[in-house]
């Protein structure tokens, strides 16, 4: 949440240099393989901006990426500046890897501009909750309100799209 109120501030004050140079601290200072990517969604939903762990990515203008589709660009559409959202895992469409969307819209003057998009790792968030929990005989996990899983300590991939029952307590 903190990196996404500064990546939007950094990004809305229309200075490419600073909101690059918050991008790298942004990958330096979280844990190594924990974000994926960050991303600008611009008010259609066209990816404007894209930077993996291992650097800014060359966006083909003529045919760009768009997720005006996902959910976590949908969201910021009808919602206002204080949104923030946390999206099931997906599997994103630059980053071709299964990442959970921590996102907030852009707002500039209450104007919606886009979504910022941070993709992390729903690996690294499966691997952080099997090192807390280590017993194999034990699970953990993180699911959304809906009940659909975020992370799981173990075999998380076996469970990607899909939720707890609606009758089990959470």
């Amino acid at each position: 949440d903190y990196f996404s109120l500064q990546l939007t501030e950094a990004w809305v004050s229309d200075n490419p240099a600073f909101f690059d140079r918050s991008v790298r601290v942004a990958m330096r200072t979280l844990p190594q393989g924990a974000l994926v990517q960050v991303a600008i969604a611009d008010v259609r939903g066209d990816v404007a901006y894209s930077h993996l762990t291992d650097g800014p990515v060359q966006l083909d203008r003529q045919r760009p990426v768009n997720i005006a589709d996902r959910e976590h660009f949908q969201v910021h559409l009808g919602g206002d500046e204080s949104t923030f959202y946390i999206s099931e895992p997906i599997l994103g469409r630059i980053s071709n890897t299964w990442t959970v969307q921590f996102t907030r819209g852009l707002w500039k003057d209450g104007v919606f501009g886009g979504v910022l998009v941070l993709a992390v790792s729903a690996s690294h968030l499966s691997a952080a909750l099997e090192s807390t929990f280590p017993d194999e005989d034990d699970v953990a996990l993180i699911v959304r309100s809906d009940g659909t899983y975020i992370a799981r300590s173990r075999e998380l991939e076996g469970v990607f799209g899909t939720r707890l029952p609606p009758d089990r307590p959470f």
